[in-house]
């Protein structure tokens, strides 16, 4: 599996490897809606940092038990801190980074959706770091998901008109509130919200 997804390619419509956040982004950029660029750190990436002897061994000494929940969850957090990713995999973020020229959004990506609060990222280096706290965040609250299957990480730039998007899970397919050019529009009781629904297919029908 590819590093990096861009939201144009075909790849990014599959939900494994772009969760529902980013294969919802592509389906939307294939029907031309207003999304912004960006692209998809694939749950390769996250993988790969996973089998680091050092992050491996903090989350073995955190699933043991052998010491208290809070000091090796700490512990665990340290080593993600201070480990870098693989240089290939951090050779193309930062590329891929560069391109969209913009501060970025970046969250989590799961197959069946995240609600992590997104992070913002300024430089290349912001943005290694923000991939590597939403790891964390996963980690956090479906540890139990951790031999079964990772998250993606959608980085998206950040535009002057914000697009307000909330994207659940239905049945095989799933369905997304936008609201275009409203800030926080999705949370006014004055505005109407703009409701589709799309499978991974690319198939998008308006509600």
């Amino acid at each position: 599996m590819t590093s990096i997804l861009n939201f144009s390619d075909i790849a990014c419509l599959d939900e494994s490897a772009a969760g529902s956040l980013g294969a919802g982004m592509a389906s939307f950029v294939r029907a031309e809606f207003p999304v912004g660029r960006g692209f998809v750190v694939t749950p390769a990436v996250f993988s790969d940092f996973l089998h680091k002897p050092d992050i491996k061994s903090a989350i073995d000494l955190f699933k043991s038990g052998a010491e208290a929940p809070d000091e090796s969850w700490r512990a665990v957090k340290a080593v993600f801190s201070r480990t870098r990713l693989d240089w290939s995999h951090e050779m193309e973020i930062l590329t891929a980074f560069k391109e969209l020229d913009s501060i970025a959004s970046v969250s989590t990506s799961a197959r069946l959706g995240a609600d992590h609060a997104p992070i913002y990222a300024a430089s290349g280096r912001d943005l290694l770091d923000a991939v590597k706290h939403c790891w964390i965040k996963w980690l956090n609250s479906d540890m139990a998901n951790l031999g079964k299957e990772l998250p993606a990480v959608v980085v998206r730039e950040v535009l002057e008109s914000e697009v307000s998007l909330e994207l659940k899970r239905k049945g095989q397919s799933f369905r997304a509130r936008a609201v275009f050019g409203l800030p926080e529009g999705l949370r006014d009781p004055a505005v109407s919200p703009d409701i589709f629904e799309f499978r991974p297919g690319g198939e998008l029908e308006v509600m």
